[in-house]
């Protein structure tokens, strides 16, 4: 056997090891979102709260709290931002990605690499509350667009898609970022 089909059997079986932990670490900061109220409320309150907040700065409106979920008035009606819409989902996959890659990659320099993976934490939180109010705004505007087509009964797969539209590109682009650092290592 090649040298070179030993380190392509080697950056596989790496890979796999790291796709294995990001989604270990996914699976239990989603449990944690999931299983108990008060992680539940704190999460909806971190996560939640700034992105109502940055979604009211488009429509020059406060958000307030109402029944469990922040509020915008916005043209006589309300954009509800719920406990479903704080996108603890694509903070949990971004963070696991790049903290499993830095933890990887980083072995021999665990100051730098603990340096790296904190600021990586709060680098995903902020991008996860600015595309998070963008995607507030976009389902807001695609919601009156469906209305004034009569696309009533779509509301929930448009609602869906506007999320898909504005996360998947983001979460393609860590990936290849991470997969280009591991390759060209």
């Amino acid at each position: 056997m090649s040298d070179r089909s030993t380190k392509v059997q080697h950056s596989v079986v790496k890979n796999d090891l790291i796709v294995l932990q990001a989604v270990g670490l996914f699976a239990f900061t989603n449990l944690l979102w999931s299983g108990h109220r008060v992680v539940a409320q704190w999460i909806h309150f971190l996560w939640g709260q700034p992105a109502a907040y940055i979604a009211g700065l488009f429509f020059w409106q406060k958000p307030s709290l109402i029944d469990g979920s922040w509020v915008i008035p916005v043209s006589g009606t309300l954009v509800r931002v719920t406990r479903e819409c704080d996108a603890f989902g694509f903070f949990s996959l971004i963070v696991s990605v790049s903290v499993v890659h830095i933890l990887s990659r980083y072995q021999s320099r665990p100051v730098f690499k603990w340096a790296a993976v904190a600021a990586t934490v709060a680098g995903a939180y902020l991008l996860t509350i600015l595309l998070n109010g963008i995607r507030i705004v976009g389902a807001y505007y695609v919601h009156a667009w469906a209305q004034a087509l009569s696309l009533e009964k779509f509301q929930g797969l448009l609602h869906l898609g506007v999320g898909v539209m504005v996360f998947l590109p983001v979460l393609c682009a860590v990936i290849i970022y991470w997969e280009r650092e591991l390759f060209y290592e």
